[in-house]
């Protein structure tokens, strides 16, 4: 199972109804976390007093991906790490699932990082909001704590990346199985589609004011 991520807009339930046929019990569950979710975005986020995500349109079915195991998020966020420390890419990909001592410093919170939005986030559940703030917050909710992020810090960041890789698709312009193709025998496969996932799907949540979703 893969690390899923998709857009949430205030239209969802006609989404959900559509794609998983969910039934009203279910239904009422996500609509009272959903709720919940966006009292403690704005509890925690000073912006978000008056913010509510907006609709996605007709197209809201093709707008989430499967960036790839768990695992690939923190090779991503290795090689980020790597960029930020020493102004260059590895001259190998990070292995597959590796959490090298520099990364590890910074989960562990023994040390910080240009890259907040992309590195101090959860790494299975947790929100990117459309909104302007410093660092990410976490939400406490009746069934955990909620990581909240911006995808409007998390896209400057993963641009910050596009000079550092040699290819850099944008999933907007071409079909995932297009960009699949092509890294095919590209080293750094497993750093580039996360990346151009997460790119693609922040990009689009800024612009529609809908939430980026990881889980």
């Amino acid at each position: 199972m893969g690390l899923e991520v998709e857009l949430f807009g205030s239209d969802w339930r006609e989404r959900e109804l559509d794609e998983d046929d969910l039934e009203d019990d279910e239904l009422d569950e996500i609509q009272r976390f959903y709720e919940e979710c966006l009292l403690g975005v704005k509890r925690a986020v000073p912006c978000a007093a008056q913010w509510m995500p907006g609709p996605l349109g007709e197209d809201a079915h093709s707008l989430g991906a499967t960036m790839g195991g768990y695992s690939t998020l923190h090779v991503l966020r290795a090689f980020a790490r790597h960029v930020e420390l020493y102004g260059a890419p590895p001259q190998q990909p990070p292995e597959y699932g590796s959490r090298p001592d520099d990364l590890a410093r910074v989960y562990e919170g023994s040390a910080t990082t240009s890259f907040p939005h992309l590195i101090e986030f959860s790494d299975s559940e947790g929100w990117y909001v459309p909104l302007d703030f410093e660092r990410p917050v976490t939400v406490v909710l009746e069934d955990g704590t909620w990581h909240v992020g911006s995808c409007v810090r998390l896209l400057a960041e993963l641009d910050r990346l596009e000079p550092h890789l040699s290819h850099a698709p944008d999933l907007a312009l071409v079909r995932e199985d297009t960009v699949r193709n092509a890294l095919a025998h590209e080293p750094f496969a497993h750093v580039v589609w996360p990346w151009a996932v997460l790119r693609w799907l922040a990009r689009e949540a800024v612009a529609r004011n809908a939430i980026l979703r990881f889980g």
